[in-house]
């Protein structure tokens, strides 16, 4: 059947699966927790270079999580991801630079995840130091929490949501740590 000339284009349907943060919000954001189960989302707010990147996500278990990084000229791009705990009734870091010294004193090179250094717990089980399986065991039941699956899941929607939404290769360097 012949279209008309003159029939106006389908209006785009909204995905009804992104939404949009409040960069004022964030804090009670991660704290609602849990309200909206089986109604996996991401809440873009912020993603380029001069306002950096922050992003909400929040599971099907209902548990939210906050993406944010910043570039810095010259030196690279940190990032973080933050939760709710509520064990500790704060939010605290899922994934960010480890807190941990070496013998000097200096903080080590390394990526806390769950509360385990990831190149030291990889490190450990490739080399089958005896912590290892121990490190190994730790991973495991981060990456089947709540917080874990959250993580997994939303890094998969991360990078989904910004695809193509910003055409400035320097832009992309946000998204590095998270991948």
């Amino acid at each position: 059947m012949p279209v008309a000339e003159n029939t106006a284009a389908p209006a785009a349907a909204p995905n009804s699966n992104v939404g949009v943060l409040d960069p004022t919000q964030w804090l009670p954001f991660l704290r609602e927790s849990n309200l909206e189960i089986g109604k996996p989302k991401i809440f873009i707010s912020r993603y380029n270079l001069n306002e950096r990147l922050f992003v909400g996500y929040q599971s099907d278990s209902g548990k939210r999580i906050l993406f944010r990084s910043q570039s810095f000229l010259g030196i690279g791009t940190s990032g973080q991801v933050l939760h709710f705990d509520p064990a500790q009734g704060k939010v605290v870091e899922l994934v960010g630079r480890s807190k941990n010294t070496d013998e000097k004193g200096k903080r080590v090179r390394d990526v806390s995840v769950g509360g385990i250094d990831i190149r030291n717990a990889m490190t450990s089980i490739k080399e089958k130091l005896s912590q290892a399986s121990e490190k190994e065991q730790q991973l495991k039941q981060f990456a089947t929490s709540d917080a874990g699956i959250a993580l997994l899941d939303g890094v998969v929607a991360l990078y989904a949501a910004l695809d193509g939404e910003n055409k400035d290769a320097s832009t992309a360097k946000l998204l590095a740590p998270f991948g």
